[in-house]
């Protein structure tokens, strides 16, 4: 299937289990070609009634900087059943422009990790189920990166003026451009999106999304493991 924000939709033939396992989108690189955060990749067991109706989205890679740009934090993928979210793989923060030492946050399970700083700036701070992460601070009087939001988006670099995040289930945060941020952290589960990384000499990297399940869901794993668009695998019972 393809990712983005438009979800696979189909309703339940039976009664019986939903299989599912989901790939997240990675962070995007950054100018200097620090990788984005890795994709988040998580599996379980959904039970569902007949008529069910079901939406699988897959999130999208964050978009790659180029010169002094940091990397787009990266989609969230995820399953609803008549509208309620059952699971979560949240996007991998997006890369700062930090000379190869500033790889984005990863997305987790089920806390994201938080991006990393240098030269004085901070990274964002990765998401967990209670809290959305926090903005990295900026240098030489450069503004900080937005927090998440508390609906799971990426928080957004100041300014928006490098690279888009991924699209998908919650979306990842923009990066900039002013000379290097961090992108925006992965849309987060349980609503939870990660921060984006400071501004200044070398931006910070965005904090990865954290990943979810309900608690109805069986049979859940965790992992986390390389770098692209998000994908949607399942089984109907």
């Amino acid at each position: 299937m393809e990712c983005g924000s438009t979800p696979t939709t189909f309703t339940s033939g039976s009664s019986g289990m939903l299989e599912v396992s989901l790939i997240s989108g990675s962070g995007g690189r950054g100018g200097a070609g620090d990788p984005g955060g890795p994709r988040a990749i998580v599996h379980g067991k959904i039970p569902v009634q007949t008529n069910f109706e079901i939406k699988i989205y897959a999130g999208c890679q964050g978009g790659s900087g180029s010169g002094h740009m940091g990397g787009g934090g990266g989609g969230a993928s995820a399953v609803t059943v008549n509208g309620v979210v059952k699971l979560v793989a949240g996007g991998g923060g997006g890369a700062g422009m930090g000379n190869g030492s500033n790889p984005g946050g990863s997305a987790g399970a089920p806390n994201g990790g938080s991006g990393r700083g240098s030269c004085g700036t901070q990274g964002g701070g990765g998401a967990n189920q209670s809290s959305p992460g926090h903005g990295g601070s900026g240098n030489r009087g450069k503004p900080s990166g937005d927090s998440g939001s508390l609906n799971g988006n990426g928080g957004n670099a100041p300014g928006c003026s490098g690279r888009s995040g991924g699209q998908g289930w919650r979306n990842g945060g923009c990066s900039n451009d002013n000379p290097g941020d961090g992108g925006g952290g992965g849309g987060g589960a349980g609503y939870k999106g990660g921060g984006a990384g400071g501004t200044g000499c070398h931006g910070g990297s965005g904090g990865g999304g954290s990943s979810w399940a309900a608690e109805d869901v069986t049979g859940v794993s965790w992992s986390v493991s390389g770098q692209g668009d998000g994908q949607a695998t399942f089984s109907t019972p």
